[in-house]
């Protein structure tokens, strides 16, 4: 008996689609950590190609197979390129998307006393292939810190209780990367990750001791910031990342004297990310 494959048939209303595919396809993912070392995580695919107007609709089952065929032979960003050329070639389609959202984790040592503890990142590795701009890989990495408000600090120096405190909250910088070419990895989670807590008030870690605490209320006190600040700090060493073609940041402070956020977005580079 042969089955109808009604997906296959012609379609007369001439309409191009954008995207068709699946999302939220969870699977078990393989990265690279940058010394060397493979990290096991929990990856959420989703996949796209364009649609031509005369092809009335995909093979939905394929867009599954092809994540679960690239993941087992490739690991970090090597399977979002796989994926989209298996896509176009498969599916004969002209334009193809990929990305796989996850997970990372990375193991820090406190300040002090050393006590070690996971701190996680959530990233995302997202590939386009289009007509009009060719292949597009991009790295998204979100890292929390702790940010320490410059007013708040500067009002307690001016009353009689001077230097005795600042609000602070914990919160979050989101850098999206376009990457020139993704053949040597010149470009890790690990760096990102560095760079933003590197200019932030005082990175997070999990675990502290009595002296860890001492240590990051110092440390976030003598280095108050606006989302302003961290946004244009990490936009200058952006720039000077030669591996990457465009970035956008966006940084977050949850207020803890507000119940609203305080948000900076800062684009730069010759890609424009939206």
């Amino acid at each position: 008996m042969v089955l109808p494959d009604v997906q296959n048939s012609e379609d007369t209303r001439g309409v191009k689609l954008d995207k068709v595919g699946i999302c939220d396809y969870q699977i078990p993912f393989a990265v690279f950590n940058k010394d060397g070392s493979v990290q096991s995580t929990v990856g959420t695919a989703s996949v796209y190609t364009s649609l031509d107007p005369e092809v009335k609709g995909a093979n939905m089952s394929r867009y599954s197979q092809i994540i679960e065929k690239a993941i087992q032979k490739k690991m970090s960003m090597s399977a979002i390129v796989d994926m989209l050329d298996i896509l176009q070639t498969k599916l004969e389609a002209r334009e193809s998307y990929a990305k796989i959202k996850f997970p990372f984790f990375i193991k820090k040592k406190a300040p002090v006393s050393g006590v070690e503890s996971h701190a996680y990142y959530i990233c995302t590795f997202e590939g386009r292939n289009t007509e009009k701009k060719g292949r597009q890989l991009f790295m998204e990495v979100r890292a929390q810190y702790t940010s320490l408000c410059p007013c708040s600090k500067q009002m307690s120096l001016v009353t009689e209780a001077a230097g005795e405190g600042a609000h602070n909250q914990r919160s979050e910088c989101i850098v999206t990367v376009s990457l020139k070419d993704w053949g040597n990895e010149t470009l890790w989670i690990e760096d990102l990750v560095q760079l933003i807590e590197e200019e932030a008030s005082c990175p997070i870690w999990n675990s502290l001791k009595r002296p860890d605490e001492k240590y990051v209320t110092e440390r976030a006190y003598k280095n108050p910031k606006f989302v302003e600040d961290v946004a244009r700090d990490v936009s200058l060493r952006l720039d000077k990342v030669t591996s990457i073609n465009g970035f956008t940041i966006v940084v977050q402070h949850f207020e803890s004297i507000h119940q609203s956020n305080a948000v900076c977005i800062k684009r730069g580079g010759s890609v424009y990310i939206p």
